[in-house]
Formats: C-alpha cells, sequence, structure tokens
C-alpha cells in the first residue's frame, strides 16, 4: 500500500509540474499573438498621387538676385541623399577638393621693341712714339752704376791620386789588396813612372789551392807589376780559400783594371 501511494503521489507531482510548464509558456507567447503581420508598404501608385508635383519652374536665378528660388533649386539638386556618400562631381566630396590655380597672363604686345646689333665705332689709326733701342743701350741706360759683381775664383782642378781597381764594366773594386807607398816610391824611381794600365786577369780554376794570377798587359814599370801580383797574392792567403772539387765544373776568369795614378817621385 505505501508503494502504491508513493507512486501515485510521484504521478500528481509530475503532472502538475508539465502544467505549470505549459502555463509559463503560454504567458510568455501571449504578447506575439496581438503582432500585425499584415504588410504597412504603401502602393506606390497611391503614394504618388499624394506627393506634390511641380508642374513649372521660372529659370534658375542668377546669384544672389532671388535666395528663396535659388534655395528650391538646391533642394531639388540634392534630393537624392546618395550623393554625399556616393561619388559626385557637383555635390559630393569632390565639391571640396582643391582646384588648380590658374594664373592669367596677358598676352605680350606684338609690337615689342627688337634691338638691331650695334655698329662698332670707327677708329682710326695712329702713330705711337716708341724710341727704338738695341739691348746693349737699354741695359746701360738702365743698369745702376753702383753695381759691383764679385765672381769668386775657380777651385784649382786636382787630379786624383791613388791606385783605382775597376772591372772591365768601370765598377770600383771596394777592398781591393794593398801595397806599401815605400814599394810604390822605389819602383818609380828605379824604372820610372807607369804608361798605361795592368789588365790583370783572376782565374778561378778547379782543384788548385788558390786563384791563379796573370798580368795580360803590362803598365811599363815591370816592378809596379811584380808589386801586385805580390799583393794579390797576399790578398788571396789571408782569406779563407776553400777549393773546388773535381766534375763538370769550368774555370772562371775576372779581368781587372788597375789604373796607377801616381805623384812623380821626389828623388
Amino acid at each position: 500500500m505505501k508503494r502504491r501511494n508513493r507512486r501515485q503521489t510521484y504521478r500528481t507531482h509530475a503532472l502538475w509540474r508539465r502544467l505549470f510548464a505549459c502555463a509559463t509558456a503560454l504567458l510568455l507567447l501571449s504578447p506575439m499573438l496581438f503582432l500585425d503581420v499584415t504588410s504597412t508598404s504603401a502602393d506606390p501608385q497611391t503614394n504618388s498621387a499624394n506627393d506634390a508635383e511641380v508642374v513649372s519652374l521660372p529659370p534658375r536665378p542668377e546669384a544672389g538676385t532671388a535666395p528663396a528660388l535659388a534655395t528650391i533649386y538646391d533642394w531639388l539638386s540634392i534630393s537624392d541623399p546618395t550623393i554625399f556618400i556616393l561619388p559626385n562631381i557637383d555635390m559630393g566630396f569632390a565639391r571640396f577638393r582643391p582646384l588648380p590655380q590658374h594664373e592669367f597672363r596677358a598676352a605680350l604686345p606684338a609690337n615689342v621693341w627688337n634691338p638691331g646689333a650695334p655698329t662698332p665705332p670707327v677708329i682710326h689709326a695712329m702713330a705711337l712714339p716708341i724710341r727704338l733701342s738695341s739691348l746693349d743701350l737699354l741695359l746701360t741706360e738702365q743698369w745702376p752704376r753702383d753695381t759691383a759683381l764679385t765672381i769668386p775664383p775657380l777651385p784649382q782642378w786636382q787630379t786624383p791620386s791613388g791606385i783605382f781597381w775597376r772591372d772591365l764594366r768601370g765598377r770600383l773594386v771596394i777592398d781591393p789588396p794593398i801595397i806599401q807607398p815605400d814599394f810604390i816610391s822605389q819602383a818609380i824611381n828605379d824604372h820610372g813612372q807607369p804608361q798605361q794600365i795592368t789588365l790583370l786577369e783572376i782565374e778561378l780554376t778547379p782543384l788548385l789551392p788558390m786563384p791563379r794570377t796573370v798580368i795580360r798587359q803590362s803598365c811599363g814599370n815591370v816592378k809596379l807589376d811584380a808589386l801586385l801580383l805580390n799583393a794579390v797574392r797576399d790578398y788571396f792567403q789571408r782569406q779563407p780559400f776553400t777549393p773546388a772539387t773535381a766534375g763538370p765544373r769550368r774555370a772562371r776568369k775576372l779581368l781587372l783594371e788597375i789604373d796607377w795614378r801616381l805623384p812623380a817621385a821626389r828623388s
């Protein structure tokens, strides 16, 4: 019995809930029942009959003469509101665009003066008083009288003295062999001054302890030539010399000129 009463109670509550939901829905939708869904757009033919129709207007007056009539024409021009949002040259935004400034210049008159080429004046020849004088006469007249020129005397030429060693190209030997001056003076006293240069040949021959020296041309003083050979040999003996080994190497020759520029020997 208790279970049956509970089921009946639940069914009763569910029915009331459904009825309450339906009543709420009818209450919310009741204002829509009073709306008029019929079309309110008027017939174009009936509306055109009610509008005012302009039959005739006088021509547009000039600016400032009839402001009332000009206002009517202005309202007729702007009757379409789309001219303010669509491109329109006369009434749209383009009306307020900046226009280029035109400058009107008057034309030049036809009778413009055209100057002609000026005529140069005639210049007659005239004689100029020119005194023709020679250069010597002008220098004599214009040269100051108190001018004194002092020209220093030329230095006396001194002949270079010594023994000059050079090769066939004229290049001087930097560190030549040295001959004692006493021996040179004695050789000049015995055999006289040298008459020409001495031509000395130095040959580097393999397997020899030192270079081979030969007098190819004598200076005319045999004792000076002998002193020259002894000086060259002493020079090579003091230098560290390593003989060349046997092989395909050939002998090398060097020709030197010895220029004797010696002062006269004192007796």
